[in-house]
């Protein structure tokens, strides 16, 4: 049996991961098969195309929003979402773009027992409320600054304001957290080198992750409808070379977070959402999501806590990343370090096939 598995996005703002208008990201995955989509299209009386951003606007819309996201389809069988706190996200690309190098020329896999994990909840949560807000803020954002121009001027810049804001802190914590992004100045322009216009975003992690899932779930191959993405569209090439790789199927990674490779993903197409109920759908999801976080008009607040109590909040399969106060090994599911960092599973398929 062929599964078809429809995705769409809200709240993206790109490599802009401190966008104060949407400071969540939501990545959704449905799947429908016609007789649901007809249940569901039962719910909307506009005859156009079904689209959040319109719907919110009027108290009928309003209620059609609520009526989808509690219908008895709104269940785990028929979705997996993603949702990420986009400025945690910055924090950990931090941690994977310059702290890790670090520890990996001094022997150290960052990813075993989700060590990656435990550093970027203790850099937030110091930045967050220990350190001076202000400052750790501007280091946040003079680090996506020199991602996105790789010059002179914006490294300088970001060393410059990390420098001066470990001045500012404890010895005990400059040690642990800080000193590791000075070093990385050492190497910052072989790093910057693989850097793309997209590689703050989250939309590729997010969308690999689900596809694992729904692959798990279905024991099959997947095919995959996208509404119109110019991030996937641009990792359509990486996406291929994953389903290609000429290996075993196996699992990579480290304690629970572990991946199925080769990407076990059958077929991958882009299509505008107004030609596809299901992407609307999708839509409705990711949209719905983001909203309920984003929103700061007062005359929304009603909406907004219906929005909460919802099926749609209570399910137990969607993917979150977020800052989690409680973050030993075991409480991330990671004190089985048995397994192999996917970073060196891919590099080395890569070595060894001369790609």
């Amino acid at each position: 049996m062929k599964h078809t598995i429809y995705f769409d996005e809200a709240g993206n703002t790109g490599q802009d991961l401190l966008n104060q208008q949407q400071k969540v990201f939501s990545l959704a995955s449905v799947q429908f098969n016609q007789e649901q989509q007809d249940e569901l299209s039962k719910i909307f009386d506009n005859g156009g195309e079904i689209h959040f951003k319109k719907l919110k606007n009027s108290s009928t819309g309003r209620k059609q929003i609520i009526d989808f996201i509690n219908h008895e389809l709104i269940c785990e069988q028929n979705i997996i979402s993603s949702t990420c706190h986009k400025k945690f996200a910055t924090v950990a690309q931090i941690v994977d773009q310059l702290i890790e190098p670090v520890f990996y020329d001094n022997g150290i896999d960052l990813y075993i027992d989700g060590r990656n994990l435990i550093y970027t909840n203790y850099l937030f949560y110091l930045g967050e409320l220990v350190w001076d807000k202000t400052s750790f803020n501007k280091v946040l954002e003079s680090f996506i600054k020199m991602m996105r121009q790789k010059d002179d001027d914006s490294i300088n810049a970001f060393y410059s304001i990390v420098n001066d804001f470990s001045e500012s802190i404890d010895v005990e914590f400059k040690e642990t957290f800080i000193n590791p992004i000075i070093e990385s100045r050492e190497q910052i322009e072989q790093i910057l080198e693989s850097v793309t216009k997209f590689t703050l975003d989250v939309t590729l992690s997010s969308f690999l992750n689900l596809c694992d899932l729904w692959h798990k779930k279905h024991n099959a191959k997947i095919n995959i409808v996208f509404d119109n993405s110019k991030q996937i569209e641009f990792y359509k090439e990486f996406i291929e070379f994953m389903k290609q790789m000429n290996v075993k199927t196996q699992e990579v990674g480290y304690g629970n977070r572990k991946m199925v490779f080769p990407t076990q993903i059958d077929t991958l197409t882009l299509k505008d959402s107004s030609t596809e109920l299901s992407l609307q759908f999708a839509d409705l999801v990711a949209s719905t999501i983001t909203f309920m976080y984003s929103n700061e008009n007062e005359k929304h607040k009603s909406f907004v806590e219906n929005i909460k109590k919802s099926k749609l909040l209570k399910l137990s399969n969607c993917h979150v990343i977020w800052p989690y106060p409680n973050f030993s090994p075991k409480d991330l599911g990671m004190e089985n370090s048995t397994g192999n960092n996917p970073l060196d599973f891919i590099a080395d398929y890569q070595i060894k096939n001369n790609l």
